[in-house]
C-alpha cells in the first residue's frame, strides 16, 4: 500500500467517525431540545388563547383564567389557591 492510499483510508475513517459523532453527539440532542422548547411555547400560547377566547365568549375573567389553568400540564399548573392569591395580588397592585 502506498502512502497516498493509506492517507485516503485514514481520511475516510476520520470522516465516518466525525459524521457519526456529529449526528448522535451534537445534532440529536440539539433537535430534542428544540422540540421541547417548541412544545413549551405552544402550551404557553394555547393557555393564553383559551383564556382570551373564554373571556370573549362572555365568561367572567376569573372563570376564563380557570379554564386556561385547567389546560396546563400538572407540573406547571398552579393550584386554585395559588391562582386566587396571584389574582388578588394583581388587583391590589392595580388599585394601589
Amino acid at each position: 500500500m502506498t502512502l497516498k492510499e493509506r492517507l485516503a483510508a485514514r481520511d475516510a475513517l476520520v470522516g465516518t467517525f466525525l459524521g457519526i459523532f456529529m449526528s448522535y453527539g451534537l445534532l440529536n440532542p440539539l433537535a430534542t431540545n428544540i422540540e421541547f422548547i417548541c412544545a413549551a411555547e405552544t402550551a404557553y400560547i394555547r393557555c393564553i388563547a383559551q383564556s382570551v377566547t373564554s373571556f370573549a365568549n362572555g365568561m367572567a375573567p376569573i372563570m376564563a383564567i380557570e379554564v386556561a389553568r385547567r389546560g396546563l400540564v400538572s407540573d406547571v399548573r398552579p393550584t386554585a389557591e395559588e391562582l386566587e392569591a396571584m389574582v388578588k395580588a394583581l388587583n391590589a397592585q392595580a388599585k394601589g
